[in-house]
């Protein structure tokens, strides 16, 4: 049980990270010389939310509009997650 309440726990704190690396490539494309950085930091954000923000049992990935506090079963399989 403590498992997937940490698993649940790390899915939300990765999507938040990527969050935040969006509104740093966001506000470095807008107002840096780095555009070309923040550009990179946009798709490796992506990338990243993309590889590891999936169900643990059936490996679909979440869409990332979903707030994982609000489900205890992946949409696509039915498992707790």
């Amino acid at each position: 049980m403590k498992r997937h309440t940490d698993y649940k726990k790390s899915l939300n704190l990765f999507k938040n990270i990527t969050f935040v690396l969006l509104i740093v490539a966001a506000g470095m494309i807008a107002f840096s010389k780095y555009r070309i950085l923040g550009v990179i930091l946009v798709f490796i954000s992506l990338f990243l939310e993309w590889k590891f923000y999936r169900c643990p049992h059936c490996k679909k990935a979440f869409d990332p509009r979903i707030n994982l506090t609000q489900y205890d079963h992946c949409p696509y399989c039915g498992e707790k997650i």
